[in-house]
C-alpha cells in the first residue's frame, strides 16, 4: 500500500503521516487493552490503545514520509485472551512532484518564435523543467484555444529526478493556433503525487 499527499487519514501540516489507526475489534469488550507497534526504518515506536464501542483506536502514530513503515497490533480482551493483527507494510511517498515553469516561455508568442514560417499555425517547441519523478512517468502538455477541447503530447521521463532536483523536458513541437492559447503541463509521480501547471 501507498500513503501519498492525498491519503485523508493524515492530519494536515505535515510531510509525515500524523493519523490515528482504528482497527476493527467487533470481537473485543469496551476496555480491552491493545498496542500499535511500528518502525520505519529507525527504532520501533509503541503506543497504547482502548477498545470502545468495537474499535481499537490508537492516537498519535506518526509515519515518516519517503519511508518503508511495518506495523503490527496486539490486544487483550477482558478475559485475558491476546489476538494480533499485521504486520502491514505501507510505502509514504507525500512529496509531490515539480513543475518550477516553463522555459523562456514568452507572455506573446508572435512570429519571431515561429520555428517553421512554412507551415500552417505557429511551430513552437515547449519546454519545462520538472522534479520529483521517477524514470517511467510521463510528463503531459495540453494545448489549445481557451474554451475548446484542448490536444496533448506527452513525454516520458527516461531517468529518475530526484526530489529538490529539477530537469528540464522537452517537448515535440506543437503547431499552435492564433489567438489567446492555454499551455498546461501535468505529471504525476509512481505514489499518486500530482502537479499541474499552466500559462
Amino acid at each position: 500500500d501507498v500513503i501519498n499527499a492525498s491519503f485523508g487519514a493524515c492530519y494536515p501540516g505535515s510531510n509525515d503521516c500524523r493519523l490515528a489507526v482504528l482497527l476493527d475489534a467487533q470481537n473485543l469488550e469496551n476496555g480491552s487493552a491493545g498496542t500499535l507497534s511500528w518502525e520505519c526504518g529507525g527504532s520501533p515506536t509503541e503506543v497504547d490503545g482502548v477498545v470502545d464501542g468495537g474499535t481499537l483506536s490508537f492516537q498519535g502514530v506518526v509515519l515518516t514520509d519517503q519511508s518503508t513503515c511495518t506495523l503490527a497490533a496486539t490486544a487483550t480482551d477482558l478475559a485475558g485472551q491476546e489476538a494480533e493483527s499485521g504486520p502491514i507494510t505501507v510505502h509514504l511517498d507525500r512529496m509531490a512532484p515539480v513543475i518550477s515553469g516553463f522555459v523562456s516561455l514568452p507572455d506573446a508568442l508572435s512570429y519571431l518564435y515561429d520555428e517553421d514560417a512554412g507551415e500552417e499555425g505557429l511551430q513552437y517547441t515547449p519546454k519545462a523543467r520538472v522534479g520529483g519523478l521517477e524514470a517511467g512517468q510521463d510528463v503531459t502538455i495540453r494545448y489549445g484555444l481557451l474554451g475548446e477541447v484542448p490536444q496533448e503530447e506527452s513525454v516520458t521521463v527516461e531517468d529518475a529526478i530526484p526530489d529538490g532536483t529539477t530537469r528540464t523536458i522537452t517537448f515535440p513541437r506543437l503547431t499552435l493556433p492564433n489567438g489567446a492559447v492555454r499551455l498546461s503541463v501535468i505529471t504525476g509521480d509512481a505514489a499518486g503525487n500530482t502537479a499541474t501547471l499552466s500559462r
